[in-house]
């Protein structure tokens, strides 16, 4: 290629950002511009990649990757930028075709439906700044056509500088489309993603529904956090490169893993983590719920699938050396090689990320379908690092590898392979096994729609089954189940070996993340396997005395509220009936009621709230906290008159059920206690109830006594009592009024806001790079916000807000990306969903929904008690 543009030039000229992750050598690549353009005028310039003659075919394919760079957060044009739709984004790729016409001219799109029109791909706010973007092209319609050109347009505004990076792949090869349900799913969706910018957060499991344990591929092995990243560690425009396969179960970068194993395949015994990384090309990486694959360019092909407590990997080696890496991530545990000769391992790990919640020891039975020829243990971390060697072969060959894990012994373990993979049971069988199992769930929705939205749909789907996590094992037969778990919830929940204790537990689950969508869902869609969810989630109670805020698996000081209390009022609500629901209800009155002994449980700042009506500013959050509270309360007042009814007047509670309802219905209203007339916002108060002076007050400030927001963010926070929001607002168009300017004001998430955080935290950029004035849909606490306006006078701004969150905050899924923000146990995806139903639980535990437009044309939805279609006559096509 030639650039002879002086605002177009290959991006070695100008050396490379650090923020662009740009892999050492690529900034050479012919490939790689990078753009650069001032005018004093709006106006397009266009400039020639590429020339010559090419005959379209129904494969053909326009790719390109844009990285739009804003400069830096506290630039003087940045809020010039984001009212105008940030200069930097208004870039796109064309085609020439030889009659003299436009690709864009005949109506193509790239693969979210904008025009090949700078303007309409600025306009668009689909590409994410600071970040790379990728877009396809399908020209399949102009096919037998001759191409002649492909040029890269870039708009200018005044006042403005257009800058970023482009890579081109022009016209290239298109992929073929996927029909299975599973195979819409990209188990890789969100984890493009690391602690200062977050697209989701998640990494690729291989795992049954809500099963014990889950297999991953690993791009740093020294990590429990963000062990897989889809741009690694040596920049996402490169080849992708593993350092290992994670038998893990992390519920969320934020608390870690624990009792993670290791293990590789190999031509050679490497110790050292990034000598033995193998590099393959993404195209030949696939990320399914039931497979995981990938070929590596070394020859090596591995294919990973599960059952509920145990993992299955089929390795395909080339002639030569075969060795098997295995591997912890630090020395605390052990590696037995006893066995070896046998092709059995066992061990244990001890490990446990310093936020995750008490753990213990995980043991692990490993078990190989050829003997290995020689073990040893690496001098590096000796106790849990080493390696086994398979016999050399002359020709290619497959040796499959089974892992079972056990919280309770080395016996069970190797009992949980036993019952889940029996000798008899091929790779293939355990496969179509677990597709099976996704199938069950995914297939319960029909929806017609475009591609890139079912791709959206399906995979929020799976993540909505992945989590809690099952923590019980069966120490009895297939026929004669007998579940034992080990205590994660008492006081010897950190010992090496405990005792197991009889039931079903299930953990891995944050509730103040996932109360608002994820139960709700899981009640409404799935009420059969929710009925099994939500009694093992109640086994955290029995064991421990209270319920996890964070089951991380064992107890975790995170988060504010008890919202356990809202989900079991939420089961109850949706007809899950059939629990220990007086126990339920028992632990939500411990954690209303009871000071917490421990920072890990209960409510803090209790002692004083239940009498003064709100949590001080003395404790950290502690308008969160209180109106985290008020939540929990009114769903404790809808348990106290689900219960009565359900248990009828001659119950020896009745009185005490119907005498909680009127009290908790009144706490329930403490929110008001922090409404502050002078500011017309929520605010903080101290012991003695004053509020702080609001002349330095700006609500735009994050952290202190907000969390993970601001004064705006939490502005319309009492879904439970929309008739006292309407009064504190001054009335129905009073809160049509503050919504408006709550949508039309700009999050900064500059200096002057950082607030008590003192630093940029990731929640803060991904919310003003949404680009919806104040709404954070990066996050849970504005979800339920753009359905306040169905209580106002103008309810269809709920519509235009939603849609057009559904329409440009969940795209990037090509990339690892697919989700505006953290996508916490599913409740990102449970809120993608709903949304797309035209529905929402604004309040879970009343049972009522918020009735809005659907997004897709038609769906259908297999509910225990018949079909449910929803179908939409749509006056807008953008709509």
């Amino acid at each position: 290629m030639k650039h002879t543009a002086d605002w177009i030039k290959p991006a070695s000229t100008f050396g490379t950002s650090a923020s662009l992750d740009l892999p050492a050598g690529f900034e050479a690549d012919a490939s790689l511009l990078r753009y650069t353009l001032t005018s004093t005028q709006s106006e397009i310039r266009t400039h020639t990649l590429w020339q010559g003659e090419l005959a379209l075919t129904e494969n053909s394919e326009l790719r390109w990757w844009v990285f739009p760079s804003y400069g830096h957060p506290d630039s003087a044009e940045l809020l010039e930028w984001q009212r105008r739709g940030y200069g930097s984004t208004g870039i796109t790729l064309d085609v020439e075709l030889d009659d003299g016409s436009w690709a864009s001219e005949q109506g193509v799109r790239d693969q979210y439906s904008d025009a090949l029109h700078p303007d309409s791909q600025g306009e668009s706010k689909k590409l994410y700044p600071d970040q790379w973007n990728l877009r396809r092209v399908d020209l399949s319609p102009l096919a037998g056509i001759v191409a002649v050109r492909v040029v890269v347009r870039v708009r200018s505004v005044p006042g403005q500088t257009a800058i970023g990076w482009i890579r081109t792949e022009p016209i290239a090869t298109r992929r073929g489309p996927s029909s299975p349900a599973t195979h819409h799913v990209d188990t890789r969706r969100g984890s493009n993603s690391s602690h200062a910018t977050s697209r989701g957060n998640t990494y690729p499991m291989t795992a049954r529904p809500n099963a014990f344990v889950a297999a991953s591929p690993v791009t740093d092995a020294g990590a429990s956090d963000w062990f897989y990243t889809y741009g690694g560690q040596r920049g996402l425009l490169e080849a992708g490169r593993l350092e290992a396969f994670a038998v893990c179960r992390s519920p969320t970068p934020w608390l870690g893993d624990f009792g993670v194993l290791h293990f590789f395949p190999s031509s050679q015994a490497a110790a050292d983590r990034p000598s033995r990384a193998m590099s393959f090309d993404r195209y030949r990486e696939t990320a399914r719920p039931h497979l995981y694959e990938v070929a590596f360019d070394a020859g090596i092909t591995v294919s990973l699938t599960s059952t509920d407590h145990c993992i299955a990997a089929k390795v395909a080696f080339p002639p030569g050396d075969r060795f098997l890496l295995l591997d912890q991530i630090d020395g605390e545990g052990s590696l037995d090689l006893t066995a070896a000769a046998n092709g059995r391992i066992s061990g244990y790990s001890d490990y446990v990320a310093s936020s995750a919640g008490a753990a213990g020891r995980v043991w692990f039975a490993l078990e190989a379908s050829s003997f290995f020829v020689d073990s040893d243990h690496f001098a590096e971390r000796a106790s849990t690092h080493g390696f086994v060697q398979f016999a050399s072969a002359a020709a290619p060959t497959e040796v499959e590898v089974r892992i079972a894990t056990s919280y309770i012994s080395i016996e069970q373990a190797r009992r949980n392979l036993s019952l889940e993979m029996p000798p008899g049971f091929a790779f293939e069988e355990l496969r179509d096994d677990s597709a099976a199992a996704w199938a069950q769930r995914l297939r319960r929705f029909d929806v017609d729609g475009a591609d890139e939205d079912l791709a959206t749909f399906y995979a929020s789907l799976y993540r909505l089954s992945l989590f809690p996590m099952l923590a019980s094992e069966n120490a009895g037969s297939e026929r004669e189940p007998d579940w034992l778990y080990a205590n994660l919830f008492d006081a010897e929940s950190t010992a090496k070996e405990r005792s197991p204790r009889p039931g079903t537990l299930y953990v891995g689950n944050g509730y103040w993340d996932t109360y608002r969508t994820v139960w709700p869902a899981l009640f409404f869609f799935y009420p059969e396997q929710a009925r099994t969810l939500i009694t093992g989630v109640l086994e955290q109670y029995r064991a421990g005395g209270w319920m996890a805020r964070w089951s991380a698996p064992g107890y975790t000081d995170c988060m504010v509220g008890t919202s356990s209390d809202v989900v079991f009022a939420t089961a109850l609500a949706h007809g899950i009936e059939d629990f220990e629901t007086l126990q339920a209800y028992d632990s939500a009155l411990r954690n209303a009621m009871t000071a917490s002994p421990a920072l890990v449980v209960g409510r803090k700042g209790n002692l004083r709230s239940r009498y003064c009506g709100f949590v001080s500013s003395e404790t950290h959050e502690g308008l969160s906290w209180t109106m985290e509270s008020a939540i929990a309360d009114a769903a404790i007042a809808e348990m106290s008159t689900r219960l009565a009814s359900l248990l009828g007047a001659e119950h020896p509670r009745s009185r005490e059920l119907e005498t909680n309802a009127a009290y908790f219905t009144s706490r329930a209203a403490s929110y008001a206690n922090l409404w502050d007339p002078a500011t017309r916002f929520f605010r903080g108060r101290d012991e003695r109830g004053r509020f702080p002076s609001s002349e330095d007050f700006d609500p735009c400030a994050w952290g202190g006594d907000y969390t993970e927001t601001n004064a705006w963010g939490m502005l319309f926070s009492a879904p439970q009592d929309p008739g006292g929001l309407i009064e504190l607002h001054g009335g129905a168009d009073g809160l049509r009024v503050r919504l408006d300017e709550f949508f039309s004001t700009d999050e900064r998430a500059d200096s002057a806001s950082i607030g008590a955080y003192g630093r940029l935290i990731h929640e803060m950029t991904e919310a003003r790079d949404v680009r919806m004035g104040m709404f954070g849909l990066s996050n849970q606490p504005a979800h339920h916000i753009p359905f306040m306006y169905a209580y106002t006078s103008t309810p269809h701004r709920m519509v235009d807000i939603v849609h057009e969150g559904l329409r440009r905050c969940f795209v990037g899924s090509d990339l690892g990306q697919g989700y505006p923000g953290d996508e916490d146990n599913g409740e990102m995806s449970a809120w993608y969903v709903f949304a797309s139903m035209g529905l929402y639980p604004l309040f879970p535990a009343s049972g009522e929904y918020i009735v809005s437009a659907p997004y897709f044309d038609r769906l259908r939805v297999d509910l225990e008690g018949g079909p449910l279609l929803i179908e939409c006559r749509k006056q807008d096509p953008g709509s």
